[in-house]
């Protein structure tokens, strides 16, 4: 495949999403120029100036699930963060380290491959 076949913009989403490609997918392929759908708007960008760097990623502790300011931290995180950190899961280390090996092994699979756990495959 050569970058020179995707040269407009439903090239390149075919090429990414109905295909299965993702962004890796363009690395692959030695895309020189990214696609415009692959970057953030001007106007979506954070300003940097407004980003406390003292702030860290907010930890929830599960060992007290049952507390309602569990949920309430959930929620806040969710919202102002997008992620948060969970400890006291109680989930063993192996089982986190073989869905991590598991995750990885997935997305080194060839395309074809992958896109057979596609949703509407």
């Amino acid at each position: 495949m050569t970058s020179s076949k995707y040269e407009t913009n439903d090239d390149v989403l075919d090429f990414v999403i109905k295909k299965a490609n993702g962004i890796k997918g363009l690395v692959d392929i030695s895309l020189e120029i990214i696609p415009n759908q692959c970057i953030q708007p001007k106007e979506h960008t954070p300003d940097k100036s407004q980003i406390d760097t003292q702030e860290s990623i907010p930890t929830i502790d599960l060992s007290i699930f049952y507390d309602l300011n569990v949920e309430k931290s959930i929620q806040e995180a969710s919202t102002k963060w997008g992620c948060f950190q969970i400890i006291n899961h109680g989930i063993p280390i192996e089982v986190l380290e073989d869905l991590k090996d598991a995750v990885q092994k997935f997305f080194e699979l060839p395309v074809e491959e992958k896109f057979k756990y596609c949703k509407d495959s």
